[in-house]
């Protein structure tokens, strides 16, 4: 890479400056709509219910696998899943009454499994995705209070659960906002919050520069009830990774011009350059698609490698479009990594050759929540801003992955 100069960084800073429009994040509001679960658990009860499914499946020729025994079952789950040691706990709300945390959860309490014993493989699509609505509304309810000022525009974010009109056109109908522009930003994955941001920015550039009414705060909200689509018909080591690596992940937070955002005294996120792009010949290694009773995820064995081979020269860009050399300022940087799996955080840790304080926050979330999809991202920024210790102008350099292989990445700075 060509020596960057002291000379090119001011041309390069003050061309930004003069011409760009700043945004910033505020305003995080996670929602929890229960208690995070235990993982130890959640491995007991998912392999209680794979235990009456494998043995229904065997029966019905549902499934081409050999015949496994209860106490295999346990211990396939339990060396292939995702260990408490690395989750401690996730939200998960596919439970058919709430229950204690500490609480053993019977099979029967699973309400996507109707009937085991004539029908294992769960509730079909449609009936899904009734209960991702009714699991969407409250979550609006909640982020939404009745008093609450109707906001420009709302980008519903979600990779796990589609209908039409979708949760969010339904509210804004229910209460009359008809200025209110509903946008939806689906099927990305766990990279969605950042074409998000790039959307969110968009509307409120060409709002205030070309179209429209001018625009003062645009809302992204994700809905990921990722739980919905667990499937016990399949005991491969990749089917019990994804069903015991993912959670639930519920958040709001609002994008303003940086003059509308420094009156309301609050910390934020000033967004300084975001960045996407597809990685050649990876389209079979992350894969997320739609079947009769679920969505599908299949994670290839070889994610932790492409990224490790093309993460280095993805930041460097993505640093270099403000100017700044990834080399020279990456000791400072607080890193948010999509913790797409257990390996992906460390990966992309000795890539970048970076300390482990700079990635805390990513690791937290992940033994807190699990992988909740393009919510993981907002659930570190919202950590973030409320420590108190990371101070102001402390740049954040965010990292996700989807399928594609899509990466995508955000460089802000705290304010």
């Amino acid at each position: 890479m060509p020596e960057i100069t002291k000379e090119f960084l001011s041309s390069t800073n003050q061309l930004k400056n003069n011409n760009s429009f700043s945004t910033v994040l505020a305003n995080f509001t996670p929602i929890i709509l229960t208690n995070p679960i235990p993982q130890n658990i959640l491995l007991d009860t998912f392999a209680s219910l794979a235990i009456q499914v494998n043995a229904r499946s065997l029966s019905e020729s549902i499934s081409t696998s050999e015949p496994l025994s209860s106490a295999q079952i346990l211990e396939k789950i339990y060396h292939y899943g995702v260990s408490p040691k690395i989750i401690n706990r996730r939200q998960v709300n596919i439970l058919s009454k709430t229950i204690d945390s500490l609480e053993k959860i019977h099979p029967n309490e699973v309400s996507i499994f109707n009937n085991l014993d004539t029908n294992p493989q769960g509730k079909d699509l449609k009936e899904r995705m009734v209960l991702f609505g009714e699991i969407a509304d409250r979550v609006l309810e909640k982020a939404y209070p009745k008093d609450t000022l109707a906001p420009d525009d709302i980008i519903h974010v979600s990779c796990s659960g589609y209908l039409a009109p979708s949760p969010v056109e339904k509210m804004v109908s229910q209460r009359h906002w008809r200025k209110t522009t509903v946008t939806h930003s689906y099927h990305m994955g766990c990279y969605a919050s950042v074409p998000a941001l790039r959307m969110a920015n968009g509307f409120l550039v060409a709002s205030h520069y070309a179209l429209g009414t001018v625009k003062s705060q645009i809302d992204i909200v994700h809905t990921e009830f990722l739980t919905l689509h667990v499937d016990l018909t399949r005991l491969t080591p990749r089917d019990i990774l994804a069903t015991t690596l993912f959670g639930d992940g519920f958040i709001k937070y609002s994008l303003y011009p940086l003059k509308d955002f420094l009156s309301q005294n609050t910390p934020g996120l000033k967004i300084l350059a975001l960045k996407e792009t597809i990685i050649a010949d990876s389209l079979g290694e992350m894969l997320w698609n739609l079947s009769s009773y679920n969505f599908e995820m299949i994670l290839s064995k070889k994610i932790p490698f492409l990224i490790r081979d093309n993460i280095l020269s993805f930041v460097e860009e993505l640093m270099l479009e403000i100017g700044l050399d990834f080399a020279k300022e990456k000791d400072r940087l607080l890193f948010a990594i999509h913790p797409g799996g257990p390996k992906i955080i460390e990966f992309i840790q000795r890539s970048l050759k970076i300390a482990p304080q700079q990635v805390t926050f990513s690791h937290n979330i992940l033994e807190e929540f699990g992988n909740m999809s393009s919510a993981t991202l907002p659930f570190i920024w919202d950590r973030i801003l409320k420590a108190k210790e990371i101070p102001s102008k402390t740049l954040i350099l965010s990292i996700a992955f989807g399928p594609g292989l899509t990466a995508a990445g955000a460089l802000m700075e705290k304010i």
